[in-house]
């Protein structure tokens, strides 16, 4: 009986992680439009930044996307100066890609909008409730990625 409660609560989690998901999405549209970035190219400069310095190979693997698609996001990053690539000091065979000050900064501009509309709706919640959903999406976090680095090849 334990097992079923278990099995709906991660359908229920799972859906509502993808509304919280699509809703922020569907807010930072227009910002991200005022930005002069797609959806993608965010993602991307996302990855970079936080996993950097990165090659074009683990972006492709762990991003999902095609090369072709995956080269022509970076190519744009990098042309409009938000990613710089660079030989990498321990390969110089390597290429590796890092974010620029400025890709930095837009991607905090991003980020800080994006929190001002969760901090909008986190409002009616008391201070305890939204530390818990904090603690609580930490762990889920925390688990899924040590699932990860054992099951993903």
């Amino acid at each position: 009986m334990i097992e079923n409660r278990t099995d709906e609560h991660a359908e229920r989690i799972e859906q509502l992680l993808r509304d919280v998901h699509y809703q922020l999405i569907r807010l930072s549209r227009h910002e991200l439009r005022d930005e002069g970035i797609t959806p993608p190219r965010f993602h991307a400069l996302y990855f970079v930044v936080r996993h950097g310095p990165v090659d074009m190979g683990t972006m492709h693997t762990q991003m999902h996307l095609s090369k072709s698609s995956l080269t022509s996001l970076v190519d744009g990053l990098v042309d409009d100066g938000l990613l710089r690539r660079e030989r990498s000091p321990a390969d110089r065979r390597r290429v590796v890609l890092n974010p620029t000050e400025a890709g930095v900064e837009l991607l905090e501009r991003l980020r800080l909008r994006r929190c001002r509309h969760l901090h909008g709706a986190l409002d009616r919640l008391e201070a305890r409730s939204a530390q818990c959903v904090a603690d609580s999406l930490h762990l889920i976090v925390e688990e899924l990625r040590k699932r990860t680095e054992t099951e993903v090849p």
